[in-house]
């Protein structure tokens, strides 16, 4: 698609005339993939100066005229100030030993294009109830630009705090037993979607509160927390100084493979490939370089030679399938202007040669525009108690039914004040201290096209799948 517009000007840059102005609209489209014939759509539009003479009279006056100094919203400059060195360094050493402020605290200013006289609550309930309004006659949405009052609804929503979203969500707040196609339900549901699509601290902990007090549940609430890992605007502090695991580390490398690396920085991460005593983050980072190597096609040239540029630094050493790896494949047709690419990553287990984590993407590429077509992602805290939650359940197996009597003989031992094997015995002679077992958790994420699910499980959820039971 191209669209060209020529003008031709007289007088100044200062002043001028526009004699003539052409714009031509091209869009060139293959309706069919398996042969070369192409359709056109073609729209120009002329518009050309005819004839024009001087105003007479004096311009007519506005009735109850109202004075504005900007009809454009301008942040404060920061040009006049001045910083020294040393202050930035006292504000930044102060800053680390403060504790950070909550998330549930006022928005970024940078989100705050508003006027303060207007009050943020009442926009909210009174744009939420006229989508509500709307949502009655689906028939009318494209009419009454539905969609763009949904975009200022979120875009409002960016700049309230959590006490302003609590107070909002109080008054907007419908139950779920009153019928989904009334004018309250759709009004809390349109204020409920915009909270979820707004990304900033306070949504996100309003969010939650909503879910802690069963507000939200269910599939409505799945879909919530499918949303927020795209819709997050800003991570926390907080986040970015927690101590990352192994998984958080190669969870990393795959995103950054995503994102068209430089040359220096797969460089110096090969090279820590030689350094970093962990086995799966190497793993991940030396998967990932020699498989960008190996890509093929114009559109994944550039990462294709950055990661050529730093193969040669990767450690010698050879990863068995058990650890962390990631695999990128493309495939390109000049012909039909038509690509794919498929990202293929997974996170080694602690406990099994299963990985704990899957994560599989395909991005569709036609005419230059690229987009996600379909993406599956899982993990599970272990996979271990995974197989033996799922087996036990089942319990029709040699496995499961060795594992049941195996793990039942070792229990009555502990717990048997007179064995030698007797854990609180055992553990009060070592001084150990006890740690309860952490509880099996996983999730299931799907997308495909504009669709989203997600599924949250541990040991209850597998539990209530119904057994066989067979004589």
């Amino acid at each position: 698609r191209t669209a060209v517009t020529r003008s031709i000007l007289t007088g100044s840059l200062n002043e001028y005339v526009i004699q003539s102005s052409v714009t031509t609209n091209k869009v060139i489209l293959s309706p069919m993939f398996y042969n070369e014939q192409k359709g056109m759509i073609f729209s120009r539009l002329n518009l050309t100066l005819v004839s024009w003479s001087s105003a007479s009279g004096s311009p007519p006056s506005v009735s109850d005229p109202r004075k504005e100094d900007d009809l454009t919203y301008s942040y404060e400059s920061s040009e006049n100030n001045v910083y020294s060195k040393e202050l930035i360094e006292d504000s930044l050493l102060g800053k680390s030993l403060e504790s950070e402020a909550s998330a549930s605290e006022e928005s970024s200013e940078s989100l705050r294009p508003i006027s303060s006289k207007i009050n943020p609550v009442e926009a909210v309930r009174k744009i939420a109830s006229e989508i509500g309004s709307e949502l009655q006659y689906p028939d009318g949405i494209p009419k009454e630009n539905t969609l763009a009052k949904f975009t200022i609804l979120t875009r409002l929503v960016q700049v309230m705090s959590a006490k302003q979203l609590k107070e909002a969500g109080r008054s907007l707040y419908t139950p779920s037993s009153k019928p989904s196609s009334s004018r309250a339900s759709n009004t809390w549901k349109a204020f409920r979607d915009a909270v979820g699509e707004a990304g900033t601290g306070p949504a996100l902990v309003t969010l939650k509160e909503w879910i802690m007090s069963k507000k939200v549940r269910g599939e409505d609430a799945a879909e919530l927390v499918s949303s927020l890992p795209r819709a997050a605007l800003t991570p926390t502090p907080e986040y970015l100084n927690e101590f990352f695991p192994h998984e958080v580390r190669c969870a990393a490398v795959f995103q950054i493979m995503k994102a068209q690396p430089p040359a220096n920085m797969l460089q110096r991460m090969a090279e820590l490939t030689n350094e970093d005593p962990h086995t799966q983050v190497n793993a991940a980072v030396k998967s990932a370089i020699e498989s960008a190597a190996n890509l093929q096609g114009t559109r994944t040239m550039r990462l294709s030679q950055n990661a050529k540029s730093a193969v040669h630094l990767l450690t010698p050493e050879q990863f068995g399938l058990q650890y962390t790896r990631s695999s990128v494949r493309s495939y390109e047709s000049e012909k039909m202007n038509l690509g794919f690419k498929q990202q293929v990553n997974y996170i080694g287990s602690n406990d099994h040669i299963i990985p704990s984590a899957l994560v599989y993407h395909l991005r569709h590429d036609l005419g230059g525009h690229s987009r996600r077509y379909m993406s599956f992602g899982a993990m599970t805290s272990s996979v271990d108690d995974l197989l033996d939650a799922l087996l036990k359940q089942i319990g029709e197996s040699e496995y499961s039914d060795q594992r049941r009597h195996q793990s039942k003989e070792e229990y009555q031992d502990s717990e048997n004040p007179d064995s030698s094997w007797n854990l609180n015995k055992i553990g009060s002679e070592l001084n150990i201290k006890t740690i309860m077992a952490e509880q099996l958790e996983g999730n299931i994420l799907f997308h495909l096209a504009a669709s989203e699910r997600f599924v949250a499980f541990d040991n209850h959820t597998i539990d209530a799948i119904p057994s066989n039971d067979t004589e």
